[in-house]
């Protein structure tokens, strides 16, 4: 990255940023309508709609990992000696370099391993309209 006051660094963060929450309305989006395509069938199997324990379900998931990646981080800050309190000028480039080093191995770790769960989803689009047709069907 540009040193600090590079007048290329704001506008690099903000493009990164911005891609980066793109990407996450995205995979947020997706993820919901694959929860709603599940509760689909999960009812054929169940005979009960139950879409409230899946997204409530999400919820505890979502805030449980929030927890787990504060606490994750305290970790972290430790381990590395990120001084408490200190003003940015003050910390110094090797506890930086440190934190970048846990920091994006941390992320691309992560979201590997979400990736990879959601590959494992197997509903297919003519699946889908065949659980659409049987749910029409049974009212």
């Amino acid at each position: 990255m540009p040193d600090n006051g590079d007048p290329i660094l704001f506008p690099l963060l903000a493009i990164i940023n911005t891609i980066d929450l793109g990407l996450i309305i995205a995979c947020q989006a997706v993820l919901y309508s694959m929860v709603a395509d599940l509760v689909e069938q999960n009812e054929l199997r169940t005979g009960k709609r139950s879409e409230g324990v899946f997204f409530a379900a999400i919820t505890f998931i979502r805030k449980t990992n929030q927890g787990l990646g504060a606490f994750a981080a305290g970790i972290i800050l430790s381990w590395i000696a990120f001084p408490q309190g200190a003003s940015p000028d003050q910390v110094s480039s090797e506890t930086l370099r440190s934190l970048g080093l846990w920091h994006a191995p941390s992320l691309l770790i992560l979201w590997s391993l979400m990736l990879f769960c959601v590959s494992r989803y197997q509903l297919s689009k003519d699946d889908h309209e065949s659980n659409l047709q049987k749910l029409t069907s049974r009212t």
